[in-house]
């Protein structure tokens, strides 16, 4: 339910960003702020005793060789999103999409399909991001992920990516939220 409803708020974002092309920044705080309100209202509606799975919150904290299993899938979806963004086509366009808008239009890339694509995935993969997160707190709040709304523009940044847009690397964006988590620590 988490992932469907993150991919809708994914689309409505796309949708406003991509096909009506309002500024990103405003639609992704407003639409926010909507999604915490509707979470507010329902979370009074429906009081949830035990939201957190005991099996889901255990294999989160699970360690591997003292790496956790979070650690581990965030280290793979790195390696499967570069190999993608690099060597297939529809990463390739992504790419290009992202690097000029403008000239991916005019050699005849769907530049609003794949804006509306990318803030669908991203929004998923926010979504699994935050239910690792409730796992590893166990009895998540409304305002769980508040805390760390900026530290993942800061990675991307430090990982060399503009934040008007361009190119970025994956490989680089986990190196500097690497070191980001461990100055926090």
């Amino acid at each position: 339910t988490a992932l469907a409803f993150a991919a809708l708020v994914g689309f409505v974002n796309g949708v406003l960003i991509g096909g009506h092309k309002l500024n990103p920044l405003i639609v992704t705080l407003a639409v926010g702020l909507i999604v915490i309100g509707l979470v507010n209202r329902y979370g009074r509606t429906f009081p949830v005793q035990n939201p957190v799975p005991e099996g889901w919150s255990d294999w989160v904290a699970n360690r591997v060789i003292g790496v956790s299993a979070v650690f581990s899938i965030g280290l793979l979806l790195t390696i499967v999103v570069s190999v993608v963004l690099r060597y297939t086509a529809i990463g390739r366009r992504f790419r290009v999409v992202g690097a000029n808008p403008v000239a991916s239009s005019v050699v005849g890339v769907r530049v609003s399909l794949n804006q509306i694509l990318a803030y669908v995935m991203a929004a998923v993969l926010y979504a699994m991001a935050g239910l690792a997160l409730a796992g590893l707190i166990r009895r998540p709040g409304v305002y769980v992920g508040s805390e760390y709304l900026l530290a993942p523009i800061g990675a991307v940044v430090i990982g060399g990516a503009s934040l008007t847009g361009g190119l970025a690397s994956p490989v680089s964006t986990f190196a500097a939220a690497l070191f980001l988590t461990g100055l926090n620590q």
